[in-house]
């Protein structure tokens, strides 16, 4: 009978540090996993294309390490994506004004394609903008307020 008991003590406490080793394991698994996701999560931009009240189509665009894309060349890369076509007017060094994305062309209802990140307009084009990691990028056709 003791020596039963002796085995079955033993046993438990095998399986005790054993559930312990795998607990501390998985535990570093999810920490790696985590900080993988929250360094995606940093790379990565939100991009909303507001075309009326009731029509907005937002994308979450993947921006690479290190980013040097320009708004402008990411905007192309959506448009591209959503088979939407894509127009601009080139201003030399004051860069690209955005004339047409899909069927709204600038100057229909007189409204225009401008663009603010986190809610704030940028005083340059967007070729000449660089997103940040985490930003949050709205297109949107409506009046100018200039």
């Amino acid at each position: 009978m003791k020596k039963n008991l002796k085995f079955l003590v033993l046993a438990l406490l095998i399986i005790g540090v054993i559930g312990l080793w795998q607990s501390s394991v998985l535990q570093t698994k999810n920490k790696a996993l985590e900080q993988t996701h929250q360094e995606q999560v940093k790379q990565t931009i939100n991009i909303t294309f507001v075309f009326a009240d009731d029509k907005q189509n937002t994308i979450d665009y993947q921006l690479p390490e290190n980013n040097t894309k320009n708004l402008f060349a990411i905007t192309q890369e959506v448009a591209q994506d959503q088979a939407w076509d894509i127009q601009y007017k080139d201003y030399g060094e004051m860069g690209y004004l955005v004339t047409k994305i899909d069927a709204l062309e600038n100057g229909q209802d007189n409204k225009y394609w401008q663009y603010f990140v986190d809610d704030q307009m940028p005083q340059v084009s967007a070729d000449k903008y660089i997103p940040k990691s985490g930003e949050s990028i709205k297109w949107t056709f409506a009046e100018s307020t200039f």
